[in-house]
């Protein structure tokens, strides 16, 4: 009787202290900004309360960014949004979840100058604040801040 409790127990909190992955995909990363320089492959992990970013180089775990509703998460600990694209991106300008929009596909800027292609969209937003291009078609995501030299590349592998 005591081992099926003590299973139990295990198995409680076990499922509590780890976030389900909900979804999961591959793809090539490339990221340029002046803090990270990353050109290889990593995983994309949908959970209940987060999306996170796994880069991969030579099959070794190199770095894990969560991105939550209010803060993203990194080996170095979580900071709010507006604070780690300062330090990663050279950025007080990105709005929150932009980093989450990219990764997920989805428009940035509230769909600012969003033009509709053949497999996705585009929005080339360029104003006293960005110089942007960003290209979103079924397979890939393609993010570039001209001002601020930083680069998003992510390719589905196959």
């Amino acid at each position: 009787m005591k081992y099926i409790v003590a299973l139990v127990f295990v198995l409680l909190f076990n499922s509590c202290s780890k976030l389900e992955v909900i979804k999961s995909n591959t793809y090539l990363i490339t990221i340029k900004t002046d803090k990270i320089k990353f050109n290889d492959y990593g995983f994309v992990k949908h959970t209940s309360k987060s999306v996170i970013l796994e880069l991969y180089e030579a099959g070794m775990l190199l770095k894990q960014i969560k991105v939550y509703d209010d803060e993203i998460c990194v080996e170095e600990g979580c900071v709010s949004q507006q604070r780690f694209y300062k330090e990663f991106f050279n950025s007080k300008d990105y709005p929150d979840q932009i980093l989450n929009n990219i990764i997920n596909h989805h428009e940035i800027l509230d769909g600012l100058d969003r033009v509709q292609t053949a497999d996705g969209f585009e929005q080339i937003i360029k104003n006293d604040k960005y110089n942007l291009i960003y290209k979103v078609s079924k397979n890939s995501v393609y993010f570039k801040d001209r001002k601020r030299k930083n680069l998003i590349k992510i390719k589905v592998v196959q």
